[in-house]
């Protein structure tokens, strides 16, 4: 079996329990940055030939994207080939992303922009209640309680593929009633 079918066969036995995200993420992996090792026999890889890949993928795309594409080809070996030794792999080093909270001022120019825009209601659920553009998207007039001023939770609505999914919230910790 060669990696490329490793791959393809790993999504199609995990599709119905993957997030869709998750199986269009792994596609494109597969379609974006397993080119030079597609084709090789799963069983002929070896450290010096993963190695190689890890190195040629850190001159174009970011330490955590060949991340998730190493722990893609982890898993698939661990699956298709557990018998098979690669060694220690050195990836590069992940830079832990900067995030700042926007500042008085630039809240305000943010309210003033939205204003009386169809995008208002959803970015004000944002800023305020911290919830993701999926989340957002889910959203249903039930998940209001009026009476007790709370908001549930519960699901997402994600693209995926050009197809449109409602699933669970990204963690089961993301479930939660807020209140309003």
């Amino acid at each position: 079996m060669t990696v490329g079918n490793a791959i393809d066969e790993y999504i199609a036995l995990k599709e119905n329990i993957l997030s869709p995200t998750t199986t269009a993420s792994y596609r494109k992996l597969k379609r974006n940055y397993f080119e030079d090792i597609n084709h090789l026999q799963l069983r002929k890889l070896t450290q010096i030939i993963v190695q190689k890949w890890v190195n040629d993928l850190s001159s174009r795309i970011s330490a955590k994207t060949i991340s998730c594409a190493y722990g893609l080809l982890t898993v698939i070996i661990s699956v298709y080939a557990p018998k098979l030794q690669i060694g220690k792999i050195t990836l590069p080093q992940k830079k832990k992303p900067k995030s700042t909270a926007l500042t008085q001022k630039e809240t305000a120019i943010l309210l003033n922009g939205i204003q009386g825009n169809v995008l208002e209601v959803p970015v004000l659920l944002a800023l305020w209640l911290g919830l993701r553009r999926s989340e957002i998207l889910a959203l249903e007039w039930k998940d209001i309680d009026f009476e007790n001023h709370t908001i549930t939770i519960d699901k997402a609505l994600v693209k995926a593929e050009g197809k449109k999914h409602l699933k669970s919230t990204k963690t089961t910790d993301s479930e939660r009633t807020l209140s309003l």
